[in-house]
């Protein structure tokens, strides 16, 4: 569970799983409150996209900057944390039945970052 309260990921097993949950407000004095709950976990699939591509002829190419969206030609967002030195990446974090659509960057030792690729859509089922 998250700071929003989203409960995400792929579950590695089946079932109903109990949990509690503890709140504690900031007044003074502080009031609480305990709840228990249950979940039902259905088995999950866990999708990841492999992308790779052929070395930028460009000279002083240092890496690359991946981008991704789920609106064709838009609304692109990078997500790479740190430049891709190689010529491949996995994408793990994509949601089931999500059409997304990823265009790459090279980048120079100056941090200069050439204009987009070629826009490739991936469809996960």
């Amino acid at each position: 569970m998250n700071g929003s309260g989203d409960i995400t990921g792929v579950p590695a097993s089946a079932g109903t799983f109990p949990f509690g949950l503890n709140v504690t407000d900031s007044g003074s004095p502080a009031l609480s409150a305990t709840a228990s709950f249950s979940i039902t976990v259905a088995q999950g699939t866990a999708h990841s996209v492999l992308l790779a591509w052929t070395a930028s002829p460009s000279s002083g190419v240092t890496g690359y900057n991946l981008y991704r969206s789920t609106v064709s030609g838009n609304d692109y967002v990078q997500i790479n944390t740190t430049l891709i030195a190689g010529l491949s990446y996995v994408d793990g974090t994509v949601a089931d039945g999500t059409t997304y659509y990823y265009v790459l960057t090279s980048v120079d030792a100056a941090g200069n970052e050439s204009d987009y690729s070629t826009e490739v859509k991936m469809v996960i089922p």
